[in-house]
Formats: C-alpha cells, sequence, structure tokens
C-alpha cells in the first residue's frame, strides 16, 4: 500500500509540474494571472472578434454594392 501511495504521489507531482508549464506558456505573468480569469478574457475577447469579422463582413458587402451602383452610374454616362 505504501508502495500505491508513493506512485500516487508522485503522479500528482508531475502533473502539477504539467500545470505549472502550461500555465508559463498560456500566461504572460504566471505570478499575478491565473487560467481561469484568463479564459473568461479570451471567451469575451473571442466573442468580440466574432461580432467584429461579421461587422466587417456586412460592411464589404455593402461597399460591393456601392460600387456595383457606381459602376453602372458610370457607364450610363
Amino acid at each position: 500500500i505504501q508502495k500505491q501511495f508513493t506512485e500516487k504521489q508522485e503522479q500528482v507531482r508531475l502533473r502539477k509540474q504539467d500545470m505549472e508549464k502550461l500555465e508559463k506558456q498560456l500566461l504572460a505573468n504566471p505570478d499575478q494571472e491565473n487560467i481561469e480569469e484568463e479564459i473568461k478574457k479570451w471567451y469575451q475577447r473571442s466573442q468580440f472578434l466574432d461580432e467584429e469579422i461579421i461587422r466587417v463582413n456586412q460592411e464589404n458587402k455593402q461597399l460591393q454594392v456601392q460600387l456595383q451602383d457606381t459602376d453602372l452610374k458610370m457607364e450610363q454616362l
């Protein structure tokens, strides 16, 4: 039983090391930031960017229509 306990302790230690490595890779300042808070910020940023993509695509379509209208008017002159 002691051997199993020691093995589990080692597994926990290794997982903690893995988590620390991931934090260092994902966070700009791991000592002052935490993953949970950053995930919320990333999610909000992702939503904002999705909305911006939609807005820019709509604006692009409007500009294409305006360009086509302008081309038609130019041809009529």
